[in-house]
């Protein structure tokens, strides 16, 4: 806590934000991997409906 009431608030702020962006970027992440994963299981479930046929 010492160590924050050095850094000026202006940087306090400029790391806050980052850490904020760092978040939204890795949830961005988290719904790209989720949809990746939707779009293979699609293309499974295709691969085996022709494979019954």
């Amino acid at each position: 806590l010492a160590v924050l009431s050095v850094i000026p608030l202006a940087e306090r702020f400029k790391i806050g934000s980052w850490f904020d962006f760092r978040k939204r970027v890795n949830s961005v992440d988290e719904e790209t991997t989720k949809t990746q994963e939707r779009i293979t299981n699609i293309g499974n479930l295709n691969i085996q409906i022709q494979g019954e046929e």
